[in-house]
């Protein structure tokens, strides 16, 4: 199949897949945003990704040591049937991360390595409103410190990353109205998210296809709770959108 005849079956097939399997709790308290695989390979490279929720930015800063730049928007309302309740969530999060990149000794040299860490802060927020009662009303402050080594392999016409990021949340100066007593705030998963730190793997994989500077990218990941407790947060991760190579748009 020709490159292009392979780019265009991919971008119809991860329309498909994205609309099929986005989906999302509006109750939960932690959800993971886009992993960033910017996939580097020389100095002055600049590469952006977009989608609904997330804004990301990679610069190289040398020929081996990468910056970064990540924003994380999401609010969600659910589709509640009569005498049901109705959950209104909202998250905001941004991070900074700094990492090396190249290839590795022994490996082929068509396959990149890098490895960026980092630390960000953000705020969540829920509204639940019990059908002809009143609403109950919590947010908190978050920061995320994370590691996250990626191996992939770039083309002009397509790209694949393996990445799996090690994150752990932080949580800070909750605050909750409309609840009776704590009990209700413990059924609802929110109660003690400050004492302690949560500690999530996530692995994922992401593949882009496009032509030159411009690329469609499909990520699909799952997160996996390692803290022995629970807290409400979304298990899987899937985002369609945009990544430029500015460092080649006028090429």
């Amino acid at each position: 199949m020709h490159m292009r005849a392979q780019a265009t079956y991919f971008l119809s097939l991860a329309t498909f897949v994205a609309l099929a399997m986005l989906s999302g709790a509006c109750k939960a308290l932690y959800a993971p945003n886009m992993a960033s695989t910017p996939l580097l390979r020389e100095r002055g490279e600049v590469r952006a990704t977009v989608d609904a929720r997330n804004l990301q930015l990679a610069v190289a800063a040398s020929s081996h040591i990468g910056l970064m730049a990540n924003g994380y928007h999401r609010s969600e309302d659910n589709d509640p049937k009569p005498n049901e309740e109705k959950q209104h969530g909202e998250g905001d999060f941004i991070e900074l991360g700094v990492g090396w990149f190249g290839t590795l000794p022994r490996l082929p040299a068509w396959l990149q390595a890098e490895v960026y860490a980092g630390a960000g802060a953000g705020k969540v927020s829920h509204d639940l409103t019990p059908a002809g009662g009143s609403t109950r009303h919590f947010e908190a402050e978050l920061t995320r410190v994370f590691v996250m080594p990626t191996v992939g392999y770039t083309h002009r016409y397509f790209d694949v990353a393996l990445s799996t990021r090690l994150v752990g949340v932080s949580y800070r100066s909750p605050q909750s109205s409309g609840y009776t007593d704590d009990a209700q705030l413990d059924g609802d998963g929110f109660a003690g998210i400050d004492r302690r730190t949560w500690y999530f793997v996530e692995p994922s994989v992401t593949v882009r296809a496009g032509y030159k500077w411009i690329k469609l990218q499909l990520q699909v990941g799952k997160s996996f709770l390692l803290t022995r407790a629970d807290l409400p947060h979304d298990s899987g991760m899937v985002t369609l959108g945009l990544n430029v190579d500015v460092f080649r748009l006028f090429d």
